[in-house]
């Protein structure tokens, strides 16, 4: 299989993981019996020692006389660390909170209900399975159960494959 976008394929390694590092933050954050600055220190002290690591590999390629840290890197830095805090603060004091696990994990599973439906090897495939998955979507929106929502979209997709 040639991949001609060779990049691609990490970008999407990244979204993935991206995803699953937010909706484990939140968790553990919910988890955890310390407080938010406690917290916001710990991450801290995981962020220098993995950016560090980074900085340290890369320094043979900062040219000679240029410092290794630059001021635009300094205020990534202190921007990262606002957020951080911010998110541990929304997470901590918020009763909805764990909306944000759900929000993070939804567009991954949109993705993989899509490359497992119309997905083949290098081509798009439009069989049975499209069709019920739209049978499904359908009886969601009508806002049937869950067991009824799965029965039509079983069926549907039965149907298909029998009558080709």
């Amino acid at each position: 299989m040639t991949d001609h976008h060779p990049r691609r394929r990490l970008g999407w390694l990244l979204a993935a993981l991206g995803m699953l590092f937010v909706s484990t933050d939140a968790f553990f954050v919910r988890l955890s019996e310390v407080d938010a600055w406690t917290l916001g220190f710990l991450m801290a002290c995981g962020s220098v020692i993995s950016l560090g690591g980074v900085a340290v590999a890369r320094r043979g390629d900062v040219p000679p006389g240029a410092p290794l840290v630059s001021p635009v890197m300094l205020v990534i830095g202190g921007l990262n660390a606002m957020t951080q805090m911010l998110f541990i603060t929304a997470v901590t004091r918020s009763e909805v909170s764990n909306v944000v696990v759900i929000v993070a994990a939804a567009p991954l599973f949109a993705a993989l209900i899509a490359v497992q439906t119309v997905g083949g090897d290098e081509t798009l495939v439009l069989d049975a399975r499209v069709w019920g998955v739209a049978a499904g979507s359908v009886a969601v929106w009508r806002k049937a159960p869950f067991v009824v929502v799965v029965l039509i979209a079983m069926a549907v997709t039965a149907f298909v494959r029998w009558q080709t």
